[in-house]
Order: C-alpha cells, then sequence, then structure tokens
C-alpha cells in the first residue's frame, strides 16, 4: 500500500476558492460543497463539462447520478485535499466512480490498494473487477495469482460462485499452474457440484469449448473417459471428440520461468562481463541463456547475506526455492566476529517483496536447506558456533510458523548439498563422497546408499558438489570432473554419464572443467536434457549457448523461478 499513501503525502490541501468557483453537487437527495477549480484539476470529467459549451459549464449546481452520496463523497473529498481513507469496504465503490469521473491518481490508488490486499478469498473478484476498469497493477496481480495459485482456490466461496464464462477464461489459460489436467477436471467438478443439479448440464459445454482436450495426454485422458461424471453427463459427440485426439496435437501449458542465481562466484580472473556484477553485490541476479549475460534480478534488504565473489563460499549461507519463492538462511558475514545471519529470508517473485519467515534456532554456516514437500524447509548439518561441525536436522512449517527436530544426519557434515528427489530428500557432502545419504520424512529415518561410482583423487580438489533431481533420477557431479553420477532413487541402480564427446584429444583428469569447449560437449548426455527439462530451457539453445549456461550452473548457485510480468 506504499504506493498510494506516497501519492496521498505528496498533496498539499488547500482552502476551497470563493465565489464563482463554489460548486454544489446534488446527489441522491444530497448535497456536496466542493470547488470548481479544484474538481477540473482532479478529474478531467468536470473538466471536460466546464470547459464545454454545456449549460452546466457557467451553473454552480450539477445533477449527479450517483446512489452511492458516501463514495461519491470520498472522491470529491479526495478531488478537494488529495485525502482519502481507503478499506475494503469502500475501495471498489470509490474505484468505479473513479474511473465514471476520470480521476487518474485516485484509479491509480484504488489500483494498488487492491493489488496490496490480494488474498486467496479475493483475488478472483479482484481479478475480474480490474479487469472491467482497467485497473493495471490491480489486474496483472490478480491475474498471476489466480493462475499460479489456481488448486489452493478451488473450494474458495469466490471460485464455487463465479460464472461459468469466467471458468472457461481461466481454464483456456496457457499458464495455468496444474500438475496435469485430471487437476483442471478436478476444478469444473467441483464448480460443478456446488451447484449440481443446475450446473451438470454445463459440464460438456465446458469441456468442448475450452482447450482442456488440447492440454490433456494419453492416460489422463483415458481417465476422464472413464469418469462417470463425464460418461454419465456429457453428449456423445464429446467423447467422440475424445476418442479422435492426437497426442501429437497437444499443446503444453508453459509457465515462464527465469534463471537466478543466488550469489555468483566471480572471482579475479573472470570475463568483463561477470566482473561488471561487483557493482551490484546487493543483488540477486538472473541468467539468460539466449545471451549468456547475467543482470541483476532483485537487490536484497540490509542483513540478508549476498555476495558475487569467492567471499560466498567464506559466508557459508544456504539458499533453495520452493515454488515461486526463493529462501536464504545461515552465514556468518565475518568468520570468527559473531556476525551470524539467524533469520531465514524469503523473496516471493509474485509479489515482489522481501520477507523475514522465520528466526534460526541454531546458527549455521556451510550448511544445507531444501525444501520439504509444499510446505517446509529443512536444515541439516553445517558449522555452529566455535566451528562446531553440526548432525542436526531441523525443520520449519511456513504454513504453522513452527520449529521441529527432524532425526540427525548420519554423521557430521559440512559444505553439504541437498535436494528433494520425488518424496525423499538426498544428501552429499563435498571432498570425495562415497555415500548419499536419504531421507524419509513418514518414518523420519535416513538411509546411506553406499556408492560404487568413485569419484576419484579429483574430488578432493573441487570447489564445489551440485546435483540436478529429474523425476526419479539424481544426477551428481563436482565442478572439476568431467563424468557425472546418474543415480534411480527407486532402484538405487547407478550409471555414469560422460559430459564430453570423443572429438578431440585431451587428458579429461587434467583437463580444466570451468574452460569446457563446446566442441567438446556431448548434447545427447542425460545430464543436459535433464538440466533443460529441470531449468525450463526451451527451443532449440545452441551448443555455445548451452556450454556457457552449464558453466554458470556448475560455478553458482543457480535456480529456475516463475516469471510474472508486471
Amino acid at each position: 500500500m506504499e504506493n498510494y499513501e506516497k501519492q496521498v503525502n505528496n498533496v498539499s490541501p488547500e482552502p476551497i476558492l470563493p465565489s464563482e468557483n463554489d460548486l454544489i453537487l446534488k446527489v441522491n437527495g444530497g448535497e456536496l460543497h466542493c470547488n470548481k477549480s479544484k474538481m477540473m484539476e482532479s478529474s478531467e470529467f468536470f473538466r471536460g463539462m466546464f470547459e464545454s459549451d454545456m449549460k452546466e459549464a457557467k451553473a454552480n449546481c450539477v445533477q449527479v447520478q450517483e446512489t452511492d452520496i458516501e463514495a461519491m463523497a470520498a472522491v470529491v473529498d479526495f478531488c478537494m485535499t488529495g485525502r482519502i481513507e481507503m478499506s475494503s469496504d469502500t475501495v471498489h465503490c470509490v474505484a468505479e466512480i473513479a474511473c465514471k469521473y476520470q480521476v487518474p491518481r485516485l484509479i491509480s490508488m484504488c489500483s494498488f490498494f487492491l493489488r496490496d490486499s490480494m488474498t486467496d478469498e479475493n483475488c478472483l473478484s479482484t481479478m475480474f473487477f480490474a479487469e472491467t476498469f482497467f485497473l493495471k497493477e490491480a489486474y496483472s496481480k490478480s491475474k498471476n495469482y489466480v493462475l499460479w495459485n489456481f488448486m489452493n482456490l478451488i473450494e474458495k466461496e469466490e471460485f464455487l460462485e463465479m460464472d461459468v464464462c469466467h471458468l472457461k477464461t481461466i481454464i483456456d489459460h496457457p499458464q495455468l499452474n496444474v500438475k496435469c489436467e485430471l487437476e483442471t477436471l478436478e476444478a469444473i467438478l467441483c464448480w460443478v457440484n456446488h451447484r449440481r443439479r443446475e450446473r451438470i448440464v454445463l459440464l460438456s459445454e465446458i469441456l468442448q469449448e475450452t482447450k482442456l482436450l488440447d492440454f490433456c495426454y494419453g492416460a489422463d485422458l483415458e481417465l476422464m473417459k472413464n469418469s462417470p461424471d463425464i460418461v454419465d453427463n456429457c453428449s456423445g459427440d464429446l467423447i467422440s471428440k475424445m476418442n479422435a485426439v492426437k497426442n501429437y496435437e497437444k499443446r503444453v501449458r508453459c509457465i515462464p520461468h527465469q534463471l537466478i542465481s543466488v550469489g555468483a562466484h566471480v572471482e579475479s580472473d573472470t570475463s568483463e562481463d561477470e566482473k561488471e556484477m561487483k557493482l551490484h553485490r546487493g543483488h540477486i541476479v538472473s541468467y539468460d541463456v539466449d545471451t549468456g549475460h547475467m543482470m541483476p534480478y532483485t537487490e536484497t534488504p540490509d542483513g540478508c547475506l549476498v555476495s558475487h565473489d569467492v567471499l560466498m563460499g567464506k559466508k557459508g549461507y544456504s539458499a533453495c526455492v520452493q515454488g515461486e519463492k526463493i529462501f536464504m538462511s545461515g552465514g556468518e558475514n565475518t568468520l570468527g566476529k559473531n556476525t551470524w545471519m539467524m533469520t531465514i529470508w524469503c523473496y516471493s517473485s509474485l509479489e515482489k517483496t522481501w520477507s523475514v519467515v522465520a528466526k534460526l534456532r541454531t546458527p549455521r554456516r556451510h550448511h544445507a536447506m531444501c525444501t520439504l514437500g509444499k510446505s517446509s524447509l529443512l536444515l541439516m548439518g553445517g558449522f555452529g558456533r566455535y566451528r562446531y561441525r553440526l548432525d542436526s536436522v531441523e525443520e520449519w512449517n511456513c504454513e504453522t510458523r513452527k520449529w521441529c527436530h527432524r532425526a540427525p544426519l548420519p554423521e557430521k557434515m559440512v559444505n553439504i548439498r541437498a535436494c528433494q528427489c520425488k518424496e525423499k530428500v538426498f544428501v552429499t557432502k563435498n571432498g570425495s563422497p562415497s555415500s548419499l545419504f536419504s531421507y524419509n520424512p513418514q518414518a523420519d529415518q535416513w538411509t546411506s546408499h553406499p556408492l560404487q561410482f568413485n569419484f576419484g583423487d579429483l574430488a578432493f580438489d573441487a570447489k564445489r558438489i551440485w546435483m540436478i533431481p529429474d523425476d526419479e533420477l539424481l544426477y551428481v557431479g563436482l565442478d572439476n570432473m568431467d563424468t557425472v553420477l546418474q543415480f534411480n532413487t527407486i532402484t538405487h541402480q547407478e550409471m555414469r554419464c560422460s559430459l564430453f564427446n570423443n572429438q578431440g584429444t585431451f587428458d579429461a583428469s587434467t583437463y580444466d572443467f570451468l574452460q569446457l569447449i563446446p566442441e567438446y560437449l556431448n548434447e545427447t548426455c542425460e545430464v543436459f536434457q535433464a538440466l533443460r527439462r529441470v531449468f525450463h530451457i526451451q527451443g532449440n539453445v545452441c551448443r555455445d549457448r548451452l556450454c556457457s549456461f552449464f558453466v554458470c550452473f556448475v560455478k553458482n548457485e543457480v535456480f529456475a523461478l516463475p516469471y510474472f510480468p508486471d
């Protein structure tokens, strides 16, 4: 709400001009006394009226066709003083009148108010209202909010009560955030069942007139065709259409993503483009695969540790992504000076704001943090005070806003990597990883998986270990090695993946991997296919650009965040 408060505070009230500038607006049996010059200054409608040849131009009393005198009085008072008290109960009436009488500053303030008051309970009505009255800020935010949080809304009153045209519009959107079209069908049936007697006849119409079937694949389509609701209530034409659908004709719902680095490693011998990032030490940066450039993404607040040089490794903070949010925890700004970051910071790419979501119970640096399910964060190991190595594991539940202890790591670990793969969390440590450790949150139990894969002597010289979770597969590599471990998290089978092709003659054991030559890149390697899927790299990316991104990924902490345009 800061935007409209700033606008109000910049306006100084002035006294009403006397005599010929006095104006009375007659509204629904009442009278509002105001100043003609002030009304012309604030309202394009009244300026046009009083500068025209209309009879009202010289009148001191004008009839206004409004029924809500309180809302009209608030608008008039704003035109006179530049101030208004806004609330969720009045903003819609005020915005409607402001739009009718063309009061641009007040329209903008209403739009910002609605944008900053978004919740699951009001986002749909806000989107429809903002679209009707061209409230740009409110519409952009509410549309992104609805599409991203769609499955959280299907039991809300606004969703259940909206009309069928609005439902079709949302279902048709290519950026609707659903795992599969069975979720879309679940939402439709939830809406239908709210008033089943009158809405069940609309089910066939909704399925035929929306693009849902265009997004639907194989097994999901078969399940839909056998759904009792569809079999009993949909027309033969719809069933025929479903039988005629071909998978090769499918469209894909695609939510745009940006690649984000929370502390890129920019060293003294890096390129000039990377050196420019030292001007943005307080920023998280984005990476453009098409150009290979890094740009500032968002500035971090005071107290949130971000470093774009080799000091990042010394500060020891940890970061992870959950949905549209980046979380950052722990670290020590200056080692040995008791300058711990004792908070978990969160940046929302939807809200475009930072917030502190939790206070750490234990100082940690060079620890691991990863998501657990849809609502929790798991903090593991690292250094505590006095360089004491930790094996403790703590869970922060973002919904209940409570900490709880989890089973400790099998051993005390620092400089560790962790990620969620399927329903489990996998952890390994830098140096010479000989085992993977998996955590089962249902059993609260750790399991060790000794590796047959030998990373070799070079593992001790590695600066960073990295992981890529891809469905049930987990890829584990080091920043100085040309071979990657592929680990099946279900069968526990291991496979070696070579990052290089057979071109050229060189000794991979002494090759500087961070200077990877694009011609040596094995584009068909499973690692690069997983990289494309996990980081939402669409289209044909040339070998040079894919190589540049992979080097960036190996050197840096890179995440894919949903992109929500303004």
